[in-house]
């Protein structure tokens, strides 16, 4: 799964999703939208620390769309997680 962050000033999360025709059908590339929103959402409530402030874009692959949630879960925290560590830290220098 591609996942790219974008800070903002706004303060909030926003999460978009890229499901292009080549995961599947209309019924799939909404079940995967579906499936990934109630991730988030269940991420952003139980860890807030892990989805800072910012925009997120989220390019799923076609696996998602028969992942059990609890793969499904993990596999959106590891994105997070690696995410983390390449996102620059404030005043540091490069």
């Amino acid at each position: 799964m591609g996942l790219r962050w974008s800070p903002t000033d706004s303060g909030t999360v926003c999460v978009a999703y890229s499901t292009p025709r080549r995961l599947g059908s209309a019924v799939v590339r909404n079940r995967i939208r579906r499936r990934l929103r109630a991730v988030f959402s269940q991420i952003a409530s139980s860890d807030p620390l892990l989805l800072p402030p910012g925009d997120y874009l989220v390019a799923p692959r076609v696996s998602v769309a028969t992942l059990p949630r609890p793969a499904l879960v993990e596999s959106v925290r590891a994105a997070l997680a690696d995410l983390e560590t390449r996102r620059p830290r404030c005043g540091a220098s490069s």
